[in-house]
């Protein structure tokens, strides 16, 4: 989503616009840090266990798989009728999604902290981490630029795949995949430094699919008026 300014009272379009540069620029960081304050109140053990920081990874796997459905159904509609551009909405939007059937099954394994799922995140998120770095060093050779409005959007596509990635590989992340008792489990730095990082980036990317997914909704329901 694309934001303009000043926005047009008269356009439906430009107020969700302005209403979604308010929320990622105020309402979104407001929400992180009330979030940051309340954990920081409550017991290590309850919120910075590494197995639950594996499960946060596995919802961001859901979550991804949402966003690319939400993109895929968006292009659909956006493509019905137009049968002449059909493949090249196929190859642009509905090819790409094609992992959304691998980041449901990674999630589901990790929340089930199931090692194969480890594994499979693992390839999942070099592949994404590498094709994101090749993006950005794209980006920079030819003088891209970021819309700063939209940086739910860029993190959520830039720096999340790293941040899953440093996760995933840091020491103790293949230990608690164990079965072992809550009791023994004590977080350590890296255990809290996980933790926050993992469901910062979830909040954030949920925050991205639900904006998005509402653009998307909006624009349907505005084409059929």
């Amino acid at each position: 989503m694309s934001l303009t300014w000043p926005p047009d009272p008269d356009s439906v379009d430009s107020a969700l616009r302005l209403a979604v540069s308010w929320w990622n620029g105020l309402g979104l960081p407001l929400l992180l840090v009330a979030i940051a304050i309340r954990f920081a109140r409550r017991d290590l053990k309850s919120w910075a266990d590494r197995r639950k920081t594996i499960r946060i990874v596995g919802s961001i796997h859901y979550m991804l798989a949402l966003w690319s459905t939400t993109t895929v159904a968006s292009a659909l509609w956006a493509s019905r009728g137009m049968e002449a551009v059909a493949t090249q909405v196929f190859l642009s939007e509905v090819a790409p999604a094609i992992p959304i059937a691998f980041n449901v099954l990674i999630g589901l394994g990790l929340r089930r902290l199931a090692r194969w799922a480890w594994v499979g995140a693992l390839i999942l998120g070099t592949i994404r981490a590498g094709f994101t770095g090749w993006l950005l060093w794209m980006s920079w050779q030819f003088g891209g630029t970021f819309n700063f409005d939209e940086w739910p959007t860029l993190v959520s596509t830039r720096i999340l795949p790293a941040i899953m990635l440093v996760i995933l590989l840091l020491p103790g992340t293949w230990r608690a995949l164990k079965p072992i008792a809550e009791d023994e489990v004590t977080p350590g730095k890296l255990d809290v430094i996980a933790a926050i990082f993992s469901r910062g980036a979830l909040i954030i990317l949920a925050s991205a699919v639900l904006t998005d997914a509402i653009d998307a909704l909006v624009r349907a329901l505005t084409s059929l008026t």
